[in-house]
């Protein structure tokens, strides 16, 4: 992980896919072919921890909009449903090691993240259940993040009032969170279900997320996630 400035990734993993065409054939040339064990050289190769947020003890799963404000990040994947927590690395998540090597860790990350996207104290954070479950490589963007889910005790109503006061509350759309149920298993398979049929209204990053949340909290059998998950719309 490193420091980096978000126009210079505008500048080059964006403009690989949304520039004119010759722009796409100069940056196409510089990265390479997609490999997740090396990074492309003059670009900022970024590193971010994405969450699946549920509230009253695990019953629900809080989602957001994204913003289409292209000013707030909503040229991405734009007024998609979208995970509750998305957050870059920043040097603030570092800290400098007896060696004076500067470490961080995506648990750091993440509970900044809870912060910034949600608005909850430190008091709070610590009380919730942090768990990572999977480090995936997006072939198309070329970054890296760290997915994993949050279980926390707090109400519908407090996260939603901690959510309405977040420092980046700009970057999603509308005025209420999305809570979907998932306290049974007839819940679940029903969420399940909404993202298959409503596929298109979702970010894939959020689909992933939410997908392996489900399998690391062992909500459903895998069996039966995959078969919900492939059946046709």
């Amino acid at each position: 992980m490193h420091e980096y400035d978000y126009f210079d990734f505008l500048c080059t993993h964006r403009l690989r896919l949304s520039g004119t065409a010759e722009e796409k054939r100069v940056l196409a040339e510089v990265a390479g072919e997609p490999n997740c064990r090396e990074p492309i050289a003059g670009f900022p190769n970024p590193f971010s921890v994405g969450l699946s947020v549920f509230c009253e003890g695990g019953d629900y799963l809080a989602l957001t909009r994204r913003t289409q404000s292209i000013g707030e990040g909503g040229g991405w994947h734009g007024g998609k449903v979208y995970n509750a927590v998305g957050e870059n690395a920043a040097l603030r998540d570092f800290n400098p090691g007896v060696d004076g090597v500067m470490r961080s860790t995506p648990y750091l990350i993440a509970k900044r993240g809870l912060w910034e996207e949600l608005g909850l104290p430190e008091v709070t954070v610590d009380a919730c259940e942090i768990y990572l479950h999977s480090l995936a490589y997006a072939v198309d963007l070329r970054d890296h993040k760290a997915f994993g889910h949050v279980v926390s005790p707090l109400s519908r109503h407090d996260l939603q009032d901690a959510w309405r006061h977040a420092p980046d509350r700009s970057e999603t759309a509308g005025s209420t969170l999305d809570f979907q149920p998932v306290r049974t298993k007839s819940d679940v398979r029903r969420l399940l279900r909404k993202i298959v049929t409503e596929a298109d209204d979702w970010a894939p990053e959020a689909v992933f997320c939410t997908v392996r949340s489900i399998l690391a909290r062992r909500l459903l059998r895998p069996a039966e996630v995959t078969k919900i998950l492939s059946t046709n719309k």
